[in-house]
């Protein structure tokens, strides 16, 4: 059972957090980018708090060193457009329930420790599911880790809170119970899929097919889109 992390001045919300790589390549920003635009749309409407790189802390200690998910859901919370500031740190059982979710996007520096230790800290704060993905096209894993490709997850087994391995039913495919969808590795980008194998759009995407979707309309009814008054 965690402990409430009480508001105190942490020492990590001013200084580096140790074992994390600053200044990330344009790969795993733009992973990064497109993951929270593509949830924050998902969960438009709905009490979900999407967000990443940010400070998570569960005991009491000032110096705890963080743990700082790429990406991290929280259900429950008000999202970011209703909220009168952003987090800047995250106190688990005191600012609200620990994350559902969590998606780490390898890097060279942090990539083993997403892989083997950052799982169990999640599941000692309740995180239901974690994934790991690498976005580089020479994969940064080795030895038995290769074999999971470019993708792999963990979910919170409630009865040990334990966070094993999930199988792949698929090469590169894993669903995800707290999204309810399926994430699937797209060369370098990891895309969405709901259970129709329907793919999801960030915002910015869905305007841009119902554009081309009324363009077509149009079309296909005499009038030239580019030229209506």
């Amino acid at each position: 059972m965690s402990i409430a992390a009480p508001h105190i001045e942490r020492y990590y919300d001013t200084h580096d957090v140790e074992g994390e790589e600053m200044g990330q390549n344009n790969f795993h920003f733009n992973t990064v980018q497109y993951l929270v635009l593509l949830l924050q749309w998902l969960y438009r409407g709905q009490q979900v708090y999407i967000g990443g790189e940010l400070n998570l802390y569960r005991t009491p200690n000032a110096r705890e060193i963080p743990l700082t998910p790429d990406v991290l859901v929280i259900k429950g919370i008000a999202p970011i457009e209703q909220r009168n500031q952003e987090f800047s740190s995250y106190y688990v059982n005191v600012d609200g329930p620990p994350p559902a979710l969590v998606i780490e996007v390898s890097s060279p520096k942090t990539w083993r420790d997403d892989l083997e230790s950052k799982p169990a800290l999640y599941a000692a704060i309740g995180v239901q599911e974690c994934f790991v993905f690498d976005p580089h096209s020479r994969p940064l894993w080795t030895k038995e880790w290769r074999k999971r490709g470019r993708l792999t997850g963990f979910r919170l087994d409630q009865a040990n809170s334990k966070m094993p391995e999930l199988a792949q039913e698929q090469p590169g495919q894993l669903w995800s119970e707290q999204l309810q969808s399926r994430l699937v590795v797209a060369d370098r980008d990891l895309r969405l899929y709901d259970q129709h194998g329907q793919l999801h759009l960030t915002g910015e995407q869905a305007e841009r097919e119902r554009a081309n979707t009324l363009a077509e309309f149009l079309r296909q009814q005499g009038f030239d889109p580019d030229n209506l008054v």
